[in-house]
């Protein structure tokens, strides 16, 4: 598929399937509906998918972006600007965050916790983790690799049972008492980090 538009999920399930990157990898990916119609699903089947944005509407009904095969990974490729996902990650999938722009990761709804089973990488621009307190927009091990930069908007972002990795020139995690300016005095627990390029940053 050659679309240069939008890919939306209005109601019901999207699922790929016949091979990898299905919808063109340029398109963004939106799912969900003004009506409040619920629910909208986009699921990978076992298939690796790169989009150019991924965004939800509507704030009161179940989103999910999921994966009903073996492990697969979405790549969110943002050129420019910030999208805002409020709806959830479930699944075998593992997500992959590149190019220059900010993609957030909320909480709208009935929405809670991202419980994908894959790896978060963040390897260009900015993951910003903006889930309610105590709900998890990383459920485990967090790659911070070539320039990506983390950031938070609340306290308990990821799995306590989680490791973060950061490596590569230019990479940040912001941690939460830095946080860019934006929150100060959030609080975080993770198992692990494991720094070998790049910057944990931490402030008073």
């Amino acid at each position: 598929n050659t679309y240069l538009g939008e890919t939306t999920v209005v109601v019901g399930t999207l699922r790929i399937a016949g091979g990898d990157s299905r919808l063109p990898i340029g398109t963004k990916l939106v799912v969900g509906n003004t009506a409040s119609a619920t629910p909208a699903r986009f699921d990978l089947n076992g298939r690796n998918q790169t989009v150019g944005g991924l965004y939800s509407l509507n704030s009161t009904m179940v989103i999910d972006v999921t994966n009903s095969g073996a492990l697969a990974t979405l790549t969110v490729n943002l050129p420019t600007g910030t999208d805002t996902y409020g709806g959830v990650i479930t699944g075998a999938v593992s997500l992959t965050k590149t190019g220059a722009g900010v993609l957030a990761l909320t909480t709208a709804g009935g929405n809670n916790s991202n419980t994908h089973t894959g790896t978060t990488l963040v390897s260009g621009g900015r993951l910003h983790l903006n889930k309610s307190a105590g709900q998890n927009a990383i459920p485990g091990q967090l790659d911070i690799s070539t320039g990506g930069l983390v950031s938070f908007g609340a306290s308990n972002q990821i799995a306590d049972t989680a490791s973060v990795n950061v490596s590569g020139v230019g990479s940040v995690f912001q941690g939460t008492g830095f946080n860019a300016g934006q929150l100060a005095n959030l609080q975080e627990t993770i198992t692990n980090l494991t720094v070998t390029g790049g910057t944990f940053q931490t402030g008073a």
